[in-house]
């Protein structure tokens, strides 16, 4: 009898680890990324203006736009010029004409914006500082210590 229900027992505990385990990912199929998923992300930038340092070690943030699946924002946690901006994107690059500042209310332009790896490169341009260049380049946080 003992003999009987030890073996029951192990046979319904086989028969449950067998028949829990699956094979295929059932996600695999369903799990796709934005064409903003390789640039989104927080960055450790150096601006600079003219060739000069204007401010060392802030970072920016590109952002998911959910709104417009080829674009992204573009925000310096308000720690440069305090800037917020939709931005177009194509493949690795981003870039905006006179692109709307919704926390400045002013127009920035952002020339050869690009991501390669972990590396952010941008030039901007503000209406209300016009002639002026101001060149953003970084890398992105990690989460690790540098």
């Amino acid at each position: 009898m003992k003999n009987k229900i030890i073996f029951g027992i192990l046979f319904i505990f086989t028969l449950v680890i067998a028949l829990s385990c699956e094979k295929d990912d059932k996600w695999k199929d369903s799990q796709t990324f934005d064409s903003s998923y390789p640039v989104c992300g927080t960055y450790v930038v150096t601006w600079t203006q003219g060739g000069s340092l204007a401010l060392p070690d802030p970072t920016i943030l590109t952002v998911y736009n959910s709104a417009n699946h080829d674009g992204i924002w573009i925000d310096d946690n308000k720690q440069f010029w305090t800037f917020k901006v939709k931005a177009n994107l194509s493949g690795n690059t981003f870039s905006v004409t006179k692109g709307i500042d919704i926390l400045l209310n002013d127009s920035t332009t952002i020339k050869n914006g690009s991501v390669s790896g972990d590396n952010i490169y941008m030039e901007l341009e503000w209406v209300s500082d016009p002639g002026k260049i101001y060149v953003c380049q970084g890398k992105r946080q990690t989460g690790f210590e540098q």
